[in-house]
């Protein structure tokens, strides 16, 4: 026997695979239920840290925003120190 004939036999016992008429529903079932349990689970902000990273303009717009305040507040310090 021929490695074609082996893998083409192997091909067709895998296509005759039989599920139950239920498995669809089951799998669904698990979906929504891990579904349900990451969103009990998970804080607001890790959501907010998947929506910045979708995007290379989103991650550019935070780091610039980030880098103004963090210079507003050394800026803000100084004058608090000198001028108070």
């Amino acid at each position: 026997m021929k490695h074609e004939d082996i893998y083409r036999r192997w091909v067709q016992e895998k296509r005759e695979m039989h599920v139950g008429a239920a498995f669809a529903e089951s799998v669904m079932d698990q979906i929504r239920q891990r579904e349900g349990a990451r969103k009990k689970g998970s804080a607001p902000w890790f959501d907010l840290i998947g929506r910045i990273n979708m995007s290379q303009w989103t991650k550019a717009a935070v780091l610039g925003i980030a880098s103004v305040l963090g210079l507003g507040r050394i800026l803000l310090t100084l004058h608090l120190l000198l001028f108070a």
